[in-house]
């Protein structure tokens, strides 16, 4: 299984604004090269570029609560 061999971090709790309220999302980083985040029961992975981790996990967050589910 392939997810065995994958290293994850720790999750990083973060504090992100969305419409007015200050919202809580954690992300995890999966072998340095992928980003996890989680934020109101819902989960994206997207591959990290040259944005840091803490920024595209806030935009992400953003994203997921943006998008009717």
């Amino acid at each position: 299984m392939l997810w065995k061999t994958m290293r994850h971090s720790d999750p990083e709790w973060f504090h992100f604004a969305f419409r007015g309220e200050v919202c809580l999302g954690s992300f995890v980083l999966i072998d340095d090269r992928l980003i996890t985040v989680t934020v109101a029961g819902h989960r994206r992975t997207m591959e990290l570029g040259s944005t840091p981790p803490l920024a595209l996990a806030e935009q992400i967050a953003v994203e997921l609560l943006s998008t009717p589910h």
